[in-house]
């Protein structure tokens, strides 16, 4: 680099020299003819300027070089001067004069280019003289534009490859993602087939047991009949019966079985009970002609005037077969100690249900408490992740701002792009470690949802009504077609006058396609960007300016109303949230939003929202909608009071 550093400052040196000292030959030292002395002399000279000389006749280094030596060259060659200005050289053929009848025109116009010269002279005297540059400065600036000109080259080159690399690194990434989320759909499936099989096992057991049950009671295998009745695992009842209604008292009964029969009653059998074709076990002890049976099951509350499908009565059946031992216990038979055993059993069934309807309320009490313990786990597990999303969105703007230099750095993320990086990864990390987190919580929190209900279902058929929490909640069932008409037209004004915040329950995330390319203002609740206190204010503002709908999507996260969004919309005003919940209209009829414009925006008229430019015929129409993609069971029920709810129904196609 110094070599050729050195070997273009000499050249420049040496194209600077040249012009002055050719400009030292006289003009009369160019004569047409020179003398051996004088062409000798020439061509020292033109050695000294770095050309060769010949021998006879020495060419002139002027031609080649830049910068006035036009004249030399001219004197050199015997060239000369016209009176007209114009260069004569040798060939040239000379310019004519002018004819004397237009000597005048010509004196005329030799005035007139007097004064444009001197025009001319008086422009160059005021223009201001350019600096010429030095030979090094030259040299310095051709070395600087080499330079820039192969760094950026270089870095243009450094850039394709790692624009070549991010898009390489993207196919991977989306590959990779589209592996993992085909694993988790295959994952999920397989969970399900195992539920599914689960459940068809439990089942087949539960089928098992009962069939196993009433073949020990054909059988008076009375051990094996306490050991399935006892058993936790599989719960079978004693009334159980099987495809055809026979329970295990009839299957005992039809086996004549006293002991197996005296048992199944003592454990809360119904001796009346009616199975295939409507027949009762008294029915098939009298049918087998077992008498000892007859007798338990009478004196346990069996009633022999009870008939079948062929109105065949347990009495003329015995009479039709000619069994004289079982007419004459029926003869002989109080028909009042019936009545009274099966008072008596009533209130041995009557005990029992109370007793299982305990049983429901103390798990469905242990049942809540631990819906209650998981609810408040699973909102600290959601308000979690909804801080880690924020962050890792906020990562990755400052990352996205830096890269595009907009930051005011000279050379974005030279330095710090790796530590951008390493926080984002930590980021994507923490979320993905909070959302198996909140995705567990979730699952315990719907299997004890579950349970739940399931207790309060049996409690309300034991009760044969429906309990208050298990009521229809409130609301109106909307498909996705009709929901423009609902909730955006509002068809008949019902919104309008219902006045309260619209609460749309959502679980497929139909409305919230829908919503998000409509005209209205969408804040997601997960985004720190959206969810600012300026951000909020300015989409709450728009919507009644507008007349629009302002939409705030929590989607499934687990929120509070008071403690999670109240406080989030409480940053842009005190009390704000508390006021859009008792009312829209009186909201909006009170011109309450007046205090949420800055003191600059009422100062100028043309400000966008001027309390001026706020029409009744707009502001009317605005309202403010909370989505969620909860299921409606698993809300509070304070939400279906507080708001106005509709419910998002899939249509039967």
């Amino acid at each position: 680099m110094d070599e050729w550093l050195a070997g273009f400052v000499r050249f420049e040196e040496v194209t600077a020299a040249a012009p002055a000292k050719a400009a030292v030959v006289p003009a009369a030292a160019a004569p047409t003819q020179r003398s051996p002395k004088t062409a000798k002399g020439a061509g020292t000279l033109l050695h000294s300027s770095g050309a060769s000389p010949k021998r006879g006749k020495p060419k002139v280094l002027a031609p080649l070089l830049s910068g006035g030596t036009g004249a030399a060259q001219r004197r050199a060659t015997g060239g000369a001067k016209a009176r007209g200005g114009k260069a004569v050289g040798k060939g040239a053929k000379p310019r004519r004069a002018a004819p004397r009848g237009k000597a005048g025109a010509r004196g005329g116009k030799a005035g007139t280019g007097k004064l444009k010269k001197a025009a001319k002279a008086a422009k160059a005297a005021k223009a201001p003289e350019v600096k010429q540059l030095s030979p090094e400065d030259r040299a310095a600036m051709s070395l600087q534009c080499a330079m820039r000109q192969r760094l950026a080259r270089g870095e243009a080159q450094t850039r394709r490859a790692k624009i070549a690399e991010w898009e390489a690194e993207m196919v991977r990434v989306e590959a990779e993602a589209a592996r993992m989320l085909m694993e988790m759909e295959i994952a999920e499936y397989r969970r399900e087939q195992e539920k599914i099989k689960a459940e068809r096992k439990r089942e087949q057991d539960r089928k098992a047991a009962r069939k196993a049950m009433l073949e020990s009671a054909f059988d008076g295998e009375d051990e094996q009949i306490v050991k399935i009745l006892t058993n936790q695992l599989i719960v079978v009842q004693v009334d159980d019966c099987d495809e055809n209604g026979n329970t295990a008292l009839s299957e005992a009964a039809g086996g004549g079985h006293v002991d197996t029969c005296a048992m199944l009653m003592k454990r809360g059998a119904d001796p009346n009970v009616q199975g295939q074709f409507k027949r009762t076990p008294l029915w098939r002890a009298t049918f087998g002609n077992h008498a000892e049976t007859a007798k338990v099951l009478i004196e346990g509350g069996a009633d022999y005037r009870l008939s079948d499908r062929t109105a065949m009565s347990s009495l003329l059946l015995a009479k039709s077969h000619n069994f004289p031992q079982l007419v004459s216990l029926y003869e002989d038979w109080d028909l009042g100690k019936t009545e009274k055993l099966k008072a008596d059993l009533q209130v041995r069934v009557e005990a029992a249900q109370a007793q299982k309807r305990a049983d429901a309320l103390s798990k469905k009490e242990g049942a809540r408490d631990v819906v209650r313990k998981l609810e408040k786990e699973s909102l600290e597990a959601g308000r979690r992740l909804r801080n880690a999303r924020c962050v890792l969105e906020r990562r990755i703007t400052e990352y996205d701002t830096e890269k595009a230099g907009l930051a005011g750095l000279v050379v974005p993320l030279t330095d710090n792009e790796e530590v951008h990086l390493k926080g984002i990864q930590e980021a994507e990390n923490a979320v993905e470690s909070l959302e198996a987190e909140a995705k567990t919580k979730k699952e315990k929190l719907d299997q004890a949802r579950f349970e739940l209900r399931e207790s309060e279902r049996v409690i309300a058929a034991e009760d044969g009504e429906e309990d208050e929490e298990t009521a229809a909640l409130p609301g109106i069932r909307v498909p996705l077609k009709q929901l423009a008409d609902v909730l955006m037209t509002d068809v008949g004004g019902k919104i309008r006058d219902d006045g309260r915040v619209v609460l749309v329950v959502d679980p497929g995330r139909q409305a919230n396609t829908f919503l998000r390319y409509r005209d209205c203002n969408y804040l997601n609740y997960c985004s720190s960007r959206d969810m600012e206190a300026n951000s909020v204010r300015l989409a709450l503002l728009g919507a009644i300016r507008y007349g629009k709908a302002l939409v705030i999507d929590i989607a499934d996260v687990s929120v509070d109303l008071d403690d999670d969004l109240g406080v989030q919309l409480d940053t842009v005003e005190q009390g704000l949230f508390r006021s859009l919940l008792s009312g829209m209209r009186e909201y909006i009829s009170k011109q309450q939003y007046i205090s949420l414009i800055k003191p600059e925006e009422r100062a100028n008229a043309s400000q966008e929202y001027h309390p001026s430019n706020f029409q009744p015929m707009r502001t009317d129409r605005a309202m403010v909608i909370i989505l969620t993609a909860q299921y409606a069971t698993d809300l509070p029920l304070d939400w279906f009071t507080v708001m106005n709810p509709i419910h998002m129904v899939v249509e039967q196609r």
